[in-house]
C-alpha cells in the first residue's frame, strides 16, 4: 500500500509488480510456504518471472524467525547472498534493494498499547513496551554486513524506531497505528515507511 501511494503521488512513471506468498522469504532453501507448496519451487518460479520482466529495481524483505527463516544471523546472510547471486544471474542490470526487519511486538502492538495506557495517562508516539529487541539486532547486523555492488540495504528500524522505542501511530490516533498485529504494517504504517524511504527507492 505504501509503495503504491507514493508511486501514484510522486513517481507515476513506475510500474510495480508484487511477487509474494505467505511465509515465503526470498531464499532458495528447503521449506514449505503457506498452503504446502515448496519454498524452493515457488522462488524458482519468481526467478523466471524476473528473468522475463528484467525490472529496473527489485525490493526484497522477509521476517526473521519466521517459518522458513534459518534463525541464525550468519546463515541468513549467506542464503541472502545466494539469492542475490541468483537474481543477478537472470537480471544482471537490476538494482537490488533489501528492506530490513520491521519492529516486532509481543502479541500485538494494540495489546501493548492498552497495557501501557493502563499505567500511563498519555499516548506514546514511540514505545519500547513489548518490543522484541532481536529484530533490531538483525537490522544492525545486516546493515553492517550486507555489502555488495548494486545492492542497497534500507533500514526500516532506523525510520520507525528511536532510542525511546518504535513508532506506535503515525498521527497519535488509533486509526494511525503502524502495525495490525505483532509486525505486519497497517496501510498508514506502510505509507509512512514508504514516504521516508521513497528517495532511496524510486530515485
Amino acid at each position: 500500500a505504501g509503495l503504491q501511494a507514493v508511486r501514484d503521488a510522486r513517481y507515476p512513471d513506475y510500474s510495480i509488480i508484487q511477487l509474494t506468498d505467505g511465509n515465503a522469504p526470498p531464499f532458495f532453501i528447503d521449506g514449505q510456504i503457506d498452503g504446502g507448496a515448496s519454498l524452493m519451487a515457488i522462488n524458482e518460479e519468481k526467478l523466471r518471472v524476473i528473468a522475463a520482466i528484467q525490472p529496473q529495481k527489485i525490493l526484497m524483505t522477509w521476517m526473521a524467525y519466521g517459518k522458513n527463516s534459518t534463525n541464525d544471523l550468519q546463515k541468513e546472510l549467506a542464503v541472502l547472498h545466494d539469492s542475490i547471486a541468483r537474481l543477478r544471474a537472470v537480471s544482471p542490470n537490476s538494482e537490488i534493494i533489501v528492506v530490513g526487519q520491521f519492529p516486532h511486538w509481543s502479541v500485538s502492538l494494540a495489546k501493548n498499547l492498552m497495557d501501557y495506557l493502563a499505567q500511563n495517562n498519555h499516548f506514546p508516539r514511540h514505545m519500547r513496551q513489548g518490543l522484541d529487541a532481536r529484530y533490531q539486532q538483525w537490522d544492525e547486523y545486516f546493515r553492517s554486513h550486507l555489502d555488495q555492488p548494486h545492492t542497497r540495504y534500507l533500514s526500516a528500524q532506523q525510520v520507525l524506531c528511536e532510542p525511546s522505542g518504535c513508532l506506535t501511530s503515525v498521527d497519535g490516533s488509533v486509526a494511525g497505528l503502524t502495525a495490525v498485529d505483532w509486525g505486519h504494517l497497517t496501510k498508514a504504517g506502510s505509507i509512512y515507511l514508504a514516504e521516508q524511504l521513497a528517495p532511496r527507492i524510486f530515485e
